[in-house]
């Protein structure tokens, strides 16, 4: 038999066409409900959470890799937003003019806040908390230097839901060397 043959199409379809998708009221009832042999990889259930008497949430689950009660797991969306610097990571200004990094950030999450830190060993120092970031392109202008040198800042973007924002190499921050008052060398401090 060809996958897929003995499906049922339908147009203006709705989530909970399927007569197994519940609403349940925990992930217990939804297994106790739904026969192993009614169970596939894929198959979506809805589990409501209750606050009192009134439904306070719905969260969908699956059987994405299996079909046992223990495999039946939250949906989760990918929604994490991506993080990338934009122009040089390495910037050099005069003593008395402040860098200025420039940044984009996309994805579908809404963003929390930014946090800055200067990077020393293998340490973090935070440094500021940056709110009033947008999607698309950013700049912050570092403020805080008053020594010439050389330093690593670091920027991370949390969403709404707590979640880092990963770079294209799936660092959950990206850096930029700051050479501050004319100095000509970049030492590395990471």
């Amino acid at each position: 038999m060809k996958l897929g043959t003995d499906k049922i199409q339908t147009t203006g379809a709705h989530s909970n066409l399927d007569a197994f998708y519940g609403p349940y009221n925990s992930v217990e009832d939804a297994c106790n409900n739904i026969p192993d042999k009614y169970r596939m990889i894929g198959l979506t259930v809805g589990i409501v959470t209750k606050n009192g008497n009134d439904i306070s949430n719905l969260e969908e689950y699956w059987w994405k890799l299996g079909t046992s009660d223990n495999e039946l797991e939250r949906k989760v969306e990918k929604i994490n937003l991506t993080l990338s610097i934009l122009g040089n990571s390495v910037i050099s200004t005069e003593e008395g003019v402040f860098p200025t990094i420039r940044f984009n950030i996309e994805g579908r999450s809404s963003i929390q806040k930014g946090l800055l830190y200067r990077v020393q060993g293998n340490s973090e120092i935070l440094l500021n908390d940056i709110n009033n970031l947008a999607k698309g392109d950013n700049s912050y202008s570092i403020t805080n230097l008053s020594v010439s040198g050389v330093y690593t800042y670091r920027l991370k973007v949390i969403d709404s839901s707590g979640t880092y924002a990963t770079n294209d190499n799936g660092d959950d921050h990206i850096d930029y060397t700051i050479r501050y008052g004319g100095v000509s060398a970049i030492y590395n401090f990471t």
